[in-house]
């Protein structure tokens, strides 16, 4: 059997710290005033205020965004998406490089934005955690021994109700494919020794060295066909994956995973393998992302493809399927059968459940039918393929987890 495998968007982490003075927020909401004011100072150290940043100048002259300060504290009319910022500015500094001559304002307005990405992910699920903040400020203050003390002992001191009711009905051979940069579910899976195989499979995933078999001279480097295990794949990278900057480096192409509490300042980190400066791997869905362009993210990609192509029931909650990523959608497309196939139809897909506010919108249904081929299910799948829609996560975990 092929298990089932989990999709979760933003809306997920979303509606999970809703109640939070902060929710982590959506791509609309990441520049809206609230946010700028209580996150922008945590950012590293030495970036002017919002204002006078370089990502200001550029929401103001490219997104039309008017920033007033108002008492020391920003004003900020239009909150442009923020995928589409970070998508412009790394178009801009790839692609369109020689059209300005303001180039480093370019870059400096993407550094920022990164940073002040990570701090609102890192720290909004923790604003009234003690111990966090506890640990933050010996950080800051460098008392080592304090911090290594407290560290020690910490778990966060939320459970999250989505992610701790999803990982409590997984089974071995359940997938999660996350397209979230957040650490919910990793708080979550790490406090039951079940699902320790997540993270071992990651390291594997991770280790440029490892081998699938115990033959020394078969190079294999995992094997995708015959691994029964489910895996917990980011195909956006995360907040806690960091990549060495040298390109000749096997950590360029594979990355590793650094302390919670070292995301903020990965210019303090060096590569393990060759010494160089590293930074955080996250990927904004843009239409020029290709997950050829690093192996690690190729390799997800294509675990993400063998496990949707034999999942019994796929479960999407908080994702839009959003056009633009096509090679998103290319995945979705994978869950059918391969053409002509003639097979035993029990291990392939019986039902899609779609979790989402936009399940009322007709063109939004007709698009996860279209993806998943679930209107010619007889002949795409074998069979009928079941769809459930649930326009929001409270009746879905009613309905299909309080039951179990």
């Amino acid at each position: 059997m092929g298990g089932k495998v989990f999709i979760f968007g933003a809306g997920a982490s979303h509606e999970d710290t809703k109640n939070e003075k902060f929710p982590l927020p959506l791509a609309n909401d990441f520049f809206r005033s609230e946010y700028v004011n209580q996150f922008w100072p945590y950012i590293a150290s030495g970036v002017p205020r919002f204002c006078d940043s370089s990502l200001s100048k550029i929401l103001s002259h490219y997104f039309d965004v008017t920033i007033q300060m108002e008492s020391d504290k920003s004003i900020i009319s239009g909150s442009p998406n923020v995928e589409e910022v970070y998508s412009f500015l790394e178009s801009f500094e790839s692609v369109y490089r020689s059209v300005s001559y303001q180039r480093n304002l370019i870059s400096e307005a993407k550094r920022e934005l990164i940073a002040y990405i990570l701090g609102i992910i890192l720290y909004a699920p923790n604003t009234d955690d003690p111990d966090f903040w506890r640990i933050m400020a010996a950080r800051e203050n460098k008392e080592e021994k304090k911090l290594k003390k407290i560290r020690k002992g910490y778990k966060p001191s939320k459970l999250f109700k989505i992610h701790s009711k999803i990982a409590s009905i997984l089974d071995e051979e359940d997938t999660i494919i996350s397209f979230n940069w957040d650490l919910l579910f990793e708080s979550v899976l790490g406090l039951d020794e079940r699902h320790s195989h997540y993270f071992e499979s990651r390291n594997n995933i991770m280790n440029p060295f490892y081998s699938a078999s115990k033959k020394p001279l078969e190079y294999v480097y995992l094997k995708l066909s015959d691994d029964s295990r489910g895996f917990f794949l980011k195909l956006h990278g995360s907040i806690n994956f960091a990549h060495c900057t040298n390109d000749r480096c096997l950590r360029n192409q594979f990355p590793f995973v650094i302390d919670t509490f070292d995301v903020e300042v990965p210019e303090l980190l060096q590569c393990n393998i060759c010494g160089s400066p590293v930074e955080i791997l996250i990927v904004p869905p843009h239409v020029n992302k290709s997950y050829k362009a690093n192996r690690f993210f190729q390799l997800e990609a294509n675990l993400a493809a063998k496990k949707l192509n034999v999942a019994n029931e796929i479960i999407a909650i908080g994702y839009s399927f959003p056009d633009f990523d096509f090679e998103a959608n290319t995945l979705m497309r994978i869950s059918r059968l391969d053409p002509m196939l003639e097979a035993d139809t029990e291990n392939f897909l019986e039902m899609v459940t779609i979790v989402n506010p936009q399940t009322s919108d007709e063109l939004y249904v007709n698009k996860i039918k279209a993806l998943f081929g679930i209107s010619h299910a007889k002949k795409v799948h074998g069979h009928n393929v079941e769809l459930k829609l649930y326009g929001d996560i409270d009746s879905y975990i009613e309905n299909e987890i309080g039951r179990l």
